[in-house]
């Protein structure tokens, strides 16, 4: 059995395949959110559309889990119209 070298620089939830792939890095922008609120109105809780800003989906994902946030209907990054 051959020993693998081990790449610290490699997430382990990640396929080796992707080790020469760029890391892709956004652009903080806005994020327009459709997602019910689940801490109040309860147990149904309520549907709201809000912006948020952020570095990418998965971290707006993180923010609306953080929120009580669930069943997101829709992510859209677009530019507010109060900017």
């Amino acid at each position: 059995m051959k020993n693998k070298e081990h790449n610290w620089f490699i997430h382990p939830d990640t396929d080796e395949s992707d080790k020469d792939k760029p890391m892709v890095f956004e652009e903080p922008s806005w994020y327009h959110i459709k997602a019910r609120d689940m801490s109040i109105f309860k147990p149904e809780g309520k549907v709201y559309s809000f912006w948020l800003w952020g570095d990418s989906e998965t971290h707006i994902k993180e923010l609306c889990s953080q929120k009580h946030m669930k069943d997101i209907e829709w992510i859209r990054k677009e530019e507010p119209p109060f900017i």
